[in-house]
């Protein structure tokens, strides 16, 4: 979706800048003092500035677009404050195929688990956060974070990735107001092919293996049932088609 967006001519897409992620980790390391305005002020400056500054370095005359990381996505209500009047689109998928994900590939930041003030930050929990378990950790995140999808207002976006591909790039560049050119269309169906880490640039979607990295046990399926992210996953998936 990124890739699809930065295809466009005049755009500039800032895509999951390990800056605002090291900024939010920095803060949040002080559990319960994140949430005081002196900090909420802090954190704002640093990334208006940020923006600024990389949005400012060439002709973006089609705006610039910020892709935050995942467990970013939490203080997505401070963030829309930052830009009132600034569209968002909010991407999920189906919550299984996430979790197997987690735990096939070990996501960095969902290693926080191992740290019981980030934790309590996180999920804003006081209790039992010196000893959570991994895919407890996992879960518990994930819930929060498609929670956070359903309390945006009508006016922004919900896209789900089990729907149609090439639907959703027309909904998310028609949200955002972007003409496609002729030329912009050969250049999204070209960048759209390629994964869009930069690990695996230049590498086709079709050379990753897709396939079900892990065995979703009977337990992990418990909590997953006992947390209503999937509940929250339907009503998500209804109000973005």
């Amino acid at each position: 979706m990124s890739n699809a967006i930065n295809a466009v001519d005049g755009t500039l897409v800032l895509a999951e800048p390990t800056f605002i992620s090291s900024l939010f980790k920095n803060y949040i390391s002080f559990g319960e003092q994140f949430y005081q305005q002196k900090n909420q002020q802090e954190i704002e400056y640093a990334i208006k500035s940020f923006v600024d500054i990389l949005g400012n370095t060439g002709d973006h005359h089609n705006g610039v677009y910020l892709k935050f990381t995942s467990w970013n996505t939490l203080f997505l209500q401070q963030l829309s404050k930052m830009w009132p009047n600034t569209p968002i689109v909010f991407a999920f998928r189906d919550p299984l195929d996430v979790l197997d994900s987690v735990l096939g590939k070990r996501i960095g930041w969902m290693r926080f688990y191992n740290d019981p003030v980030i934790v309590s930050a996180l999920l804003k929990e006081k209790e039992n956060t010196g000893d959570i378990s991994f895919i407890d950790f996992s879960i518990k995140i994930l819930a929060q974070l498609y929670k956070c999808g359903l309390q945006l207002s009508p006016n922004n976006l919900l896209i789900n990735y089990g729907n149609n591909g090439a639907e959703n790039f027309e909904k998310m560049l028609a949200h955002f107001n972007l003409v496609q050119t002729p030329q912009d269309k050969i250049n999204i169906e070209n960048s759209t092919l390629y994964y869009s880490k930069n690990k695996y640039r230049g590498v086709f979607f079709a050379d990753i293996n897709n396939g079900r990295k892990a065995i979703l046990n009977q337990q992990i399926l418990k909590l997953v049932e006992d947390s209503g992210i999937i509940e929250t996953y339907k009503t998500l998936a209804n109000r973005a088609r």
